[in-house]
């Protein structure tokens, strides 16, 4: 049974690729040999993979593979062009399904970030509360910030409501179902008997020379295994980062080169209003959807105060209308390009005018704005200094390593 829910989740994963991957266009791929003389390795439906992007998820998908594996490996086994490659894919696949949710207009509310965080095990203290240094400890580990890891978790729980929305219209034929039914609801009646071999010991007595042909012809039953007495010396990667001591001109140095690591990244949060447009509609219908928003923006810019209701009313997004249109908070790359020019290019309590995207036309009102800041040193020291260690000590992982094998 397993096997098979196993099998069904690949088949709609595939359901799932199928239906997006004729939707773009791939180019920029240079061949996984060349990766690093571009400043990107790919473009997948406008968006671009930067070389950066991939190095770090190559290295993450490094130091997964070295915490399953108990550190005890040389990471050189991994960096092969075939484990590139499939990092690539993996991004490409990824980057893909992230657009269709886009598409789609999947999004994740702060709320339920919230909650699936505050779900992970080993996140709270002595007194059951969260233990917000303990997060941020443990990210940075993972060369992330709060920040990062909260918009990664976004995307992946719009990628789940993708998934779920797949699987959801899946049919199973009836004859299937028959036969799984018929399968868990069969009986069977069984006799056993128990036959104890000790019970027919008695009587027989072998002789010296049965006890010795026996001896002779099962040498393998009589075997004592082989054992060797064994010194030897134990590599531990957190062992190395236990013992480094950074500088503080070093924890400085290190945060100046990777400022971008603690970079809030900007975010808007907004309501809008949806006027459709079917892609099939014709001059006279796109006119008409025209017209009908601009009579809603009026009626938005003339009192601000009841776009929410404007929105339950007239909004044709079924995701957002019940909730006023509200979309939660959002960075630039979860929203189609027109919808994010125009929600970025907005200060909170501004009501756009009419902005056409592919979906039709939307009335945009911005009612919260977030991010965009480099925290201080003085506040991620604590991030800095693990990171640092961790790096650290993989490069002289990496070293002692190539002599212990030399």
């Amino acid at each position: 049974m397993f096997d098979a829910v196993r099998k069904y989740q690949k088949v709609m994963l595939g359901i799932i690729l199928l239906g997006i991957f004729p939707a773009f266009v791939f180019f920029g791929l240079e061949g996984y040999g060349r990766m690093g003389g571009s400043d990107e390795v790919a473009v997948v439906a406008g968006r671009r993979i930067s070389q950066q992007a991939f190095d770090q998820a190559h290295r993450q998908q490094i130091e997964r593979l070295q915490q399953m594996l108990g550190g005890q490996v040389d990471t050189r086994l991994f960096d092969t062009p075939a484990a590139r490659r499939q990092t690539l894919e993996q991004l490409i696949t990824q980057e893909a399904m992230l657009a269709e949710a886009r598409r789609k207009y999947l999004s994740v509310p702060p709320s339920e970030v919230q909650k699936n965080i505050l779900a992970i095990e080993g996140l709270t203290g002595a007194d059951g509360k969260f233990d917000f240094e303990r997060y941020r400890t443990l990210l940075a580990q993972q060369n992330m910030s709060p920040a990062m890891f909260e918009a990664q978790m976004a995307q992946d729980l719009a990628l789940s409501q993708l998934a779920g929305a797949v699987q959801s219209t899946a049919i199973v034929p009836r004859a299937v179902v028959d036969r799984l039914f018929e399968l868990q609801e069969s009986r069977r009646t069984v006799r056993t008997r128990l036959i104890d071999p000790k019970s027919f010991e008695a009587g027989i007595e072998p002789s010296e020379d049965d006890i010795k042909r026996f001896y002779d012809e099962n040498p393998a039953t009589f075997q004592v295994p082989e054992s060797v007495d064994i010194e030897y010396v134990m590599l531990e990667r957190s062992a190395l980062a236990a013992g480094l001591t950074p500088s503080e001109q070093d924890l400085r140095a290190y945060y100046e080169q990777n400022k971008d690591r603690y970079a809030d990244p900007e975010q808007r949060r907004a309501s809008h209003i949806l006027v459709e447009v079917p892609a099939s509609a014709d001059e006279s219908a796109r006119a008409a959807a025209k017209a009908r928003a601009e009579k809603l923006l009026a009626e938005a810019k003339a009192e601000p105060a009841k776009f929410a209701e404007l929105a339950r009313e007239h909004s044709d997004d079924p995701g957002s209308k019940d909730q006023g249109g509200d979309l939660g908070f959002f960075s630039r790359d979860m929203m189609v390009e027109p919808f994010s020019d125009a929600a970025f290019a907005m200060k909170e309590g501004e009501i756009s005018d009419l902005v056409k995207s592919d979906f039709g036309f939307h009335v945009i009102q911005v009612t919260g704005a977030k991010g965009s800041g480099v925290r201080p040193f003085e506040e991620v020291r604590g991030e800095i200094e693990a990171q640092y260690r961790e790096q650290a000590a993989a490069r002289r992982y990496s070293e002692l390593a190539e002599s212990f094998s030399n």
